[in-house]
């Protein structure tokens, strides 16, 4: 019978109440509709995520209850559908791009949860010195410091012992005679290796010449 009173027990959805005024033989009412939102399902965004090019998939985790939308807090990235948990985003930037993933029930409170995909810069480039013939059982083998990732040699065909593998420029020797190959290879986390090849072509000393005696 009060004007102002509190009400319990509302189940989901629609809730439709009449207040009514009687005065005798008058009668008015009206009605006032409470819409009760059920909380919102937990946000799960999914797991980070290092990749090596610009373009992913944002995968969350599926809900029962409310709304999921995608959002972009940090670094790039363009969605090809938000509103889809399982979303197309491209466009990426280098390093780390962070996107929110929002789970939402009317005026509940909203559920968040947070994603980083991490993209990494291409290695290279992997760029060595020119093939070489010499004489000699031992050469210096160079390429150019990477400006991404880290380098290494490695032999590939013939023999020979490598001074310093990680530095671009290092000492190979007890080379074999004929040609030995080297490569440099630049590798930079789960990006695909650049590499470059160097052929070192060991020829023997020539026989000692004898003209022989003069006559």
């Amino acid at each position: 019978n009060q004007a102002i009173t509190g009400v319990s027990n509302l189940g989901p959805g629609k809730n439709v109440f009449g207040w009514t005024v009687v005065n005798g033989s008058c009668v008015t009412s009206d009605e006032v509709q409470i819409v009760r939102f059920l909380p919102p399902s937990p946000a799960d965004a999914g797991i980070d995520q290092s990749i090596c090019s610009s373009s992913s998939t944002l995968n969350a985790g599926s809900y029962s209850t409310g709304t999921g939308r995608w959002s972009l807090i940090s670094g790039s990235g363009t969605f090809s559908n938000p509103d889809n948990r399982m979303c197309p985003v491209s466009g990426l930037s280098y390093g780390a791009n962070v996107f929110r993933w929002t789970v939402s029930s009317g005026a509940c409170p909203e559920n968040t949860d947070e994603i980083t995909i991490f993209r990494q810069t291409e290695p290279g480039p992997a760029l060595v010195s020119a093939d070489t013939n010499i004489c000699s059982t031992s050469t210096s083998i160079s390429a150019i410091p990477p400006a991404s990732g880290t380098g290494i040699w490695s032999l590939i065909s013939g023999s020979g012992v490598i001074a310093t593998s990680l530095n671009p420029s290092t000492l190979v020797y007890n080379l074999s005679s004929g040609q030995n190959v080297f490569r440099w290879t630049v590798v930079n986390g789960d990006c695909p290796a650049v590499s470059d090849e160097i052929t070192i072509t060991r020829f023997l000393p020539p026989t000692v010449a004898q003209a022989g005696n003069d006559l």
